[in-house]
C-alpha cells in the first residue's frame, strides 16, 4: 500500500474530510473482469454523446487509459462514491423513470451531488471486486450480451448474484 506521502510526492491527491470521514483518492481506473472467453476492457465515462440520456454512460470498452477512464474513489464508513475525473460528475444509477425507463439502472457519470443513487458498496477479494448499488441493492454488471447494439458493454446495476459479468479489477495511477 502506498503511503499518503508517496502519493502526494507523485502528484496524487489524497484527502480526508473530517465532517464526512471520507478518504478520497484520485487516479483510479477499473476494468471488466473478463475471463472464460469474455473480453476485459477499461471502464469509460462516455462524454461524447450529444444526447443527455446517454451522456456520461459507463461502458467497459477502452483498451488503454485516457481521461475518460480515470475516477476519484471516495470511501466513507458505509458507502463508496466514484467521480469521473474528466467531467467532475459523480457516478449515478438511473432510476426506472429516467431516460423513459429504457436505460433503467444504467451507470452514468452525471450527478453534481451525492444522494442514494450515487452510493455504492464495494467488496474486494484477492484479485477482483464487486460494486453494488445502494439505490436498488443490485450488483453492477457489464452487459456483454445486450440486445441493443448501443447497450453493449454498458454498466448496469441489475444483478442479484455475482458471476463473471459482475467482477472488476482495479488499476491505480502508478500501477497501470
Amino acid at each position: 500500500m502506498l503511503s499518503a506521502l508517496a502519493l502526494a510526492a507523485a502528484g496524487i491527491v489524497v484527502t480526508a474530510s473530517p465532517a464526512a470521514a471520507a478518504t478520497c483518492t484520485t487516479g483510479w481506473s477499473f476494468r471488466s473482469g473478463g475471463g472464460n472467453g469474455l473480453p476485459s476492457y477499461y471502464v469509460s465515462a462516455e462524454l461524447g454523446y450529444v444526447s443527455s440520456a446517454g451522456y456520461g454512460e459507463l461502458r467497459a470498452r477502452a483498451t488503454s487509459i485516457g481521461p475518460w477512464e480515470k475516477f476519484t474513489k471516495c470511501d466513507y464508513a458505509s458507502y463508496t462514491t466514484f467521480k469521473s475525473e474528466a467531467n467532475g460528475k459523480y457516478v449515478h444509477v438511473n432510476t426506472l423513470n429516467e431516460s423513459g425507463g429504457t436505460e433503467a439502472y444504467m451507470l452514468r457519470a452525471s450527478a453534481s451531488t451525492v444522494g442514494i443513487n450515487e452510493k455504492f458498496t464495494v467488496s474486494e477479494n484477492s484479485f477482483t471486486f464487486t460494486i453494488a448499488s445502494q439505490y436498488n441493492d443490485m450488483y453492477v454488471a457489464v452487459e456483454y450480451n445486450a440486445s441493443l447494439p448501443g447497450d453493449k458493454y454498458m454498466l448496469r446495476a441489475r444483478s442479484t448474484s455475482v458471476g463473471l459479468w459482475e467482477q472488476f479489477t482495479w488499476c491505480f495511477y502508478l500501477d497501470c
